[in-house]
């Protein structure tokens, strides 16, 4: 009995192994040689049957000419489409993403921030009441509720604080503040060197050239005391630095450039958005979805996706999408890397 639970073991082991790095292929069925596809009318499920896929082509270069694949059967043509034609497929336009969202402290601040008689702000957090400060310029707080961080004003002087006592000095005008899903890690994103409208008496003002240039860099700041920059601030957007739900480590893009922790990991085309990666749990492999491909950072590459479909199957992703290829083929895909 022993023997043939180890076996048994192996066996499930090699599986497990197998699926962590599959890649399967299927073709479904084709459509006609001189059809394009009708992208507003089409309804699919990724289930790997061809019985879920519904499509609508119209002949090219002839737009009365409709056809109509169900389970892989053709119909048609039709000079018309009529509503019967077309599978409800509900609301299929919400796309997952695994950026982390501000917390709940942009919509309730009222719960956590307080003033007293002096007009001093104070974080409340678990009971306590840290501060005081002169002004509270951003706020967030981990997903899981541990660590409150915020952008603070105390004599003039921007600080990055947390409620647990951490402290770093900062510059600039603030942009965006950013706390990884732990609470580990929090990051500020400023704008030049000037922090407010008063620091404005201590620049030169004859040399303001000198001052724009220093408004068009951003940096970067962390709680660790870290600073990452100067950045061109055209070339790092706001929505492009970010942490995602299920790792501490934080991302961003510049200059069409995709860096994990400060490290450099690929080039990227310049309408990828965070929003279009997605990573393993260990952040060291990843999937960007474009609207016209599918990009792997082992550098496989699928073209012309349909539908696409990504989840996290443990450490690993597991991707599952319809293409089009040879203009004609309508191709399933499941990967697991």
């Amino acid at each position: 009995m022993k023997t043939c639970l180890i076996a048994i073991s192996l066996l499930a082991l090699a599986f497990v192994n197998q699926m962590a790095f599959s890649q399967t292929k299927s073709k479904l069925f084709s459509i006609g040689a001189n059809e394009i596809l009708v992208y507003g009318e089409n309804c699919i499920t990724l289930t790997g049957d061809k019985a879920n896929v519904h499509l609508v082509t119209v002949l090219h270069g002839n737009k009365t000419e409709f056809f109509v694949y169900d389970n892989g059967i053709r119909k048609g043509p039709y000079n018309t489409l009529s509503d019967n034609m077309i599978k409800d497929c509900g609301n299929t336009s919400e796309k997952e993403c695994d950026v982390l969202q501000p917390s709940e402290i942009y919509t309730e601040p009222e719960n956590y921030i307080e003033y007293d008689d002096e007009g001093k702000a104070w974080i409340k957090h678990n009971g306590k009441k840290n501060g005081p400060y002169d002004q509270i310029l951003g706020i967030d707080m981990s997903l899981n509720k541990a660590v409150i961080y915020a952008v603070v004003l105390i004599s003039g002087e921007q600080y990055l604080v947390s409620v647990t006592g951490k402290s770093v000095k900062i510059t600039g005008a603030v942009n965006k503040l950013i706390v990884s899903a732990d609470g580990t890690q929090a990051f500020v994103k400023t704008t030049g060197s000037v922090a407010n409208i008063s620091d404005l008496g201590n620049i030169d003002m004859n040399n303001l050239e000198k001052l724009a240039a220093d408004m068009n860099n951003c940096h970067i700041f962390s709680i660790d005391g870290k600073k990452y920059g100067p950045y061109l601030t055209e070339q790092l957007r706001d929505e492009n630095l970010w942490f995602v739900k299920n790792s501490p480590a934080w991302y961003m893009i510049v200059s069409n450039k995709l860096y994990m922790n400060g490290n450099y990991l690929s080039d990227i085309d310049d309408y990828v958005n965070s929003c279009d990666i997605r990573f393993t749990n260990d952040g060291k492999k990843y999937v960007i979805v474009d609207y016209d491909k599918i990009s792997f950072s082992d550098g496989s590459v699928f073209f012309y996706p349909l539908k696409v479909e990504i989840e996290h199957f443990g450490d690993k992703l597991q991707c599952k999408w319809i293409s089009i290829e040879n203009s004609v083929d309508i191709i399933h895909y499941l990967k697991v890397f």
